[in-house]
């Protein structure tokens, strides 16, 4: 409706939602097929599979052309923030498959994944996958030997460190491997993401999270608005109709980047925003297994909230989430540890995966 009312072809306002319709019609295609364990196990294992591809790609392209944010692996994409959800998926896919534990020789394939943001130079993925580490991990420090709980305690501050120095924004230097300085990095997140107190302290808000609550304050304050409710629609660019939408009116500095809740809000409205993010959720929810669940759902929100959004609105990242969803849902229907056994012991998998290091 918000395409109609501000003017914009309703045939280009239709293929602008393509995106969310393709992996929700997915997802209910998926649901009628009734995908069987085995089905389900070929799948997660083909994912794993194509995801260490992008990783030796990565390190190809950072050989051949450096680190460069538009591609990733082998896909060009704007930004390439997508590299961070090939990386935590991933992760989450292993983990479950492996009986939802990592230990041992894991580790290598669960930081190789890790290859694709490096690559991309993205900053986020230091901040947030020690995170997701210690979540997918966290049952087990209570039940694991001393010299399992070491690798937890020594991967966390190990993905801090290098992670600060390989990214030239996060080190003092600028530079590929600059030194170890963890106010800097937070100094810099801060502002770039203009919660710094400078940031604040400006007439504009600035940055992923600043310009985002400028306009969840603003919504807040006038739900009703015309505006609030139906969103500025986008222009033939795909991008935030700048034709009609002044940031200045919500307090907001032109051009600064703005994280994907508070995109979402000025080009559809509150109403459509909050749906699609209730739609998404409770597909994540219907993986019966809660704990994965959260921990999807908690990334799923976090990349919403303070990022790119690419895991909804990104079609080669909301049909990877997808994917994984309905994998873990079959597989946990089997018990964990057979589920492990396969993933340990079939034979025509591990030969497959001899190339590339997974056993």
């Amino acid at each position: 409706m918000n395409y109609i009312i501000n003017g914009i072809s309703l045939l280009w306002g239709a293929y602008q939602y393509y995106k969310y319709f393709v992996p929700i019609a997915l997802f209910f295609a998926i649901n009628g097929h009734q995908m069987h364990h085995n089905e389900a196990t070929y799948y997660g294992k083909l994912i794993l599979k194509l995801i260490m591809f992008q990783v030796i790609f990565s390190v190809v392209k950072i050989a051949v052309m450096g680190i460069r944010e538009n591609i990733i692996g082998s896909i060009s994409d704007l930004g390439g923030g997508i590299g961070i959800g090939y990386a935590i998926m991933g992760a989450i896919l292993y983990w479950y498959m492996k009986g939802k534990d990592i230990k041992g020789k894991d580790w290598w394939f669960v930081l190789s994944y890790l290859m694709i943001p490096i690559a991309s130079n993205k900053r986020a993925i230091w901040f947030i996958y020690p995170i997701i580490i210690i979540f997918l991990m966290l049952d087990k420090i209570t039940r694991l030997s001393l010299r399992r709980i070491s690798y937890i305690i020594i991967i966390i501050p190990f993905l801090i460190y290098f992670g600060f120095r390989l990214n030239p924004t996060l080190n003092p230097e600028k530079k590929l491997w600059g030194s170890f300085d963890p106010q800097y990095a937070v100094d810099y997140a801060r502002s770039y993401s203009g919660v710094s107190e400078e940031k604040l302290q400006s007439s504009y808000s600035q940055g992923r999270w600043g310009a985002s609550m400028a306009i969840l304050n603003n919504t807040f304050h006038n739900p009703l608005a015309k505006e609030s409710l139906l969103g500025f629609g986008r222009s033939r660019t795909g991008k935030i109709n700048t034709d009609i939408f002044e940031p200045q009116d919500y307090g907001i500095m032109p051009g600064t980047m703005i994280s994907s809740i508070g995109i979402m809000i000025v080009q559809m409205g509150w109403p459509a925003t909050l749906l699609l993010i209730i739609l998404f959720i409770n597909i994540i929810y219907t993986i019966p297994d809660r704990k994965t669940a959260n921990i999807i759902a908690f990334y799923v929100l976090w990349d919403l909230i303070f990022y790119s959004g690419s895991m909804i609105n990104s079609p080669v990242q909301s049909i990877l989430l997808i994917f994984i969803i309905q994998i873990i849902k079959c597989l946990n229907t089997t018990n964990d540890t057979i589920v492990k056994s396969s993933f340990d012991r079939n034979p025509s998998f591990a030969a497959s995966y001899n190339t590339i290091g997974i056993q």
